[in-house]
């Protein structure tokens, strides 16, 4: 497994966002009236409460079956520490109270629960290649936490027919609007990936690791176009030179 990270604030974030007529939306963390297969200490049913909430050194998990026009299911497992934390499926709200630190992994795929509520992916493959250039989620807020060193590291793994490679971020400050961020498929390629690689995708996981008092809300997750360096460039440019006109 190839990784590669990356330590961001705000200025790294690119300003407009990717939630464009062209975009892929893989999750919008909505899933209404959906039936839901919960698992914990190996037991399962079936419920409809978007929210999970694991207590001190707590530990829970939910499975939620299509999702998307691909057909995939996501699947969600938070782990506490110190304090309670809570994750709302509508607009994914993780919320660490005072004292707590957490972690939710969220994994996409053909999934269903072993005899023990564990994930087991049919690894049916997906072509990602038509859909875009690059990863996208909108950040709608995030507080930090109450110490410097109480942030929030998302860690982006790809499974693929070739093989596993994962991409980190680290968020430092708080962002009070609507942010986009990006996983480029060329940080992939950078990562060891070949250059076939998204044309047979299996798995998606996600893996949010936050600090004590950190809260933060997504709401949207997907694939899109975003231009090239050297577009982007150009384009500014072109109003610059506009502007003088």
């Amino acid at each position: 497994m190839k990784s590669l990270g990356k330590k961001i604030g705000l200025a790294a974030l690119l300003a407009f966002s990717a939630t464009s007529a062209n975009a892929i939306i893989l999750d919008d963390f909505d899933y209404g009236d959906d039936n839901f297969v919960i698992s914990y200490n190996g037991l399962q049913y079936n419920y409809q409460n978007q929210a999970l909430t694991s207590n001190i050194n707590g530990k829970n998990s939910i499975l939620v079956n299509d999702i998307n026009l691909q057909g995939g299911d996501v699947f969600y497992e938070l782990t506490s520490e110190g304090g309670n934390s809570t994750s709302l499926a509508t607009g994914l709200a993780l919320n660490n109270d005072t004292g707590a630190s957490s972690t939710l992994e969220i994994t996409y795929g053909e999934l269903s629960l072993d005899g023990f509520g564990n994930p087991v992916n049919a690894n049916v493959p997906l072509d990602f290649s038509a859909f875009g250039n690059s990863f996208y989620y909108d950040i709608i807020s995030l507080n930090v936490g109450i110490d410097a060193v109480d942030d929030l590291d998302i860690q982006f793994k790809v499974t693929g027919l070739t093989g596993i490679y994962t991409l980190s971020d680290t968020f430092t400050s708080d962002i009070n609007s609507l942010t986009t961020a990006f996983f480029s498929f060329e940080d992939f390629y950078t990562a060891g990936a070949s250059s076939d690689f998204f044309e047979n995708v299996y798995e998606i996981n996600i893996l949010l690791t936050a600090g004590n008092d950190v809260d933060l809300r997504l709401t949207e997750f997907g694939i899109t176009n975003v231009p090239e360096p050297s577009t982007v460039a150009i384009f500014g440019l072109a109003l610059v030179g506009f502007a003088f006109s």
